[in-house]
């Protein structure tokens, strides 16, 4: 199991997906047949690596992030939207990406 900082910890798991908050984790694995079974599912497909599937007890809609909440006034803005994907360009290819990767897990 991997370990975590305690800060981290602390939060509570969640995930919003589609629109929807999810809460109250029940299950993880990475056992793409058990998306077959009940109740609803966040799924991460890593590039490389075994998929996470995580299910949960609670879901909800989730409410949009206000525009200037004001707890946050000093570094709150509208959300940032990042190049279209007809836009979006790489310069690594796959042998490039994973070269970076290993040095920074080697770092």
């Amino acid at each position: 199991m991997r370990s975590y900082p305690a800060a981290v910890q602390e939060v509570a798991p969640l995930a919003v997906v589609g629109g929807r908050l999810l809460t109250r984790l029940a299950d993880v694995t990475d056992d793409l047949g058990a998306l077959d079974g009940r109740g609803t599912w966040a799924v991460v497909l890593p590039f490389e690596g075994p998929p996470i599937c995580a299910r949960f007890s609670d879901v909800r809609p989730a409410r949009p992030r206000p525009e200037r909440p004001r707890e946050w006034d000093i570094c709150s803005g509208p959300p940032w939207h990042g190049p279209s994907p007809a836009e979006w360009t790489t310069s690594l290819d796959r042998g490039g990406f994973c070269a970076g990767v290993d040095a920074i897990r080697a770092g």
